[in-house]
């Protein structure tokens, strides 16, 4: 039950920061500062926003600030990680598998969400996955297979 919710809560945060990661990388923008705004009207956001699901919920879908509609997105993807990664965690429990299907899943949610939103593939999220799809290969004892 504890690590039921620990998966939960931990994959929350994962799509908050997956989110993140969809809106700047594409944008060249630095995932480390200024601390999350409305693309709108660029306010920081408050503590109370910035909870995944509940912010979006508690704001009713607009911005605090200037009122326009924080696109649905936000909300997909802080519904789809943490589904997708429970889901993972509950069929293959904690597992090397497991890790595998996690980080593919949720690296190929970012990829298919800034694609969504700006036609862009960011080479740093591509050339992440390519190189941790070789790692693990390597890993798993096919490394022959892994050059090939």
């Amino acid at each position: 039950m504890i690590l039921n919710l620990l998966v939960i809560l931990s994959s929350l945060v994962l799509a908050s920061f997956a989110n993140m990661l969809i809106y700047r990388l594409p944008r060249s923008l630095s995932i480390i500062k200024p601390r999350s705004f409305c693309i709108d009207c660029k306010k920081s956001l408050s503590p109370t926003q910035l909870i995944p699901l509940f912010g979006f919920l508690y704001s009713k879908g607009k911005c605090l600030f200037c009122s326009n509609s924080i696109p649905l997105r936000y909300l997909l993807v802080e519904l789809i990680v943490p589904l997708g990664l429970f889901g993972i965690f509950h069929v293959y429990g904690l597992s090397f598998y497991s890790l595998k299907l996690s980080v593919f899943f949720y690296l190929s949610t970012i990829l298919f969400f800034t694609d969504l939103d700006t036609q862009i593939l960011p080479n740093s999220m591509t050339y992440l996955l390519t190189s941790l799809g070789l790692l693990f290969f390597m890993i798993e004892g096919h490394a022959v297979m892994s050059v090939i």
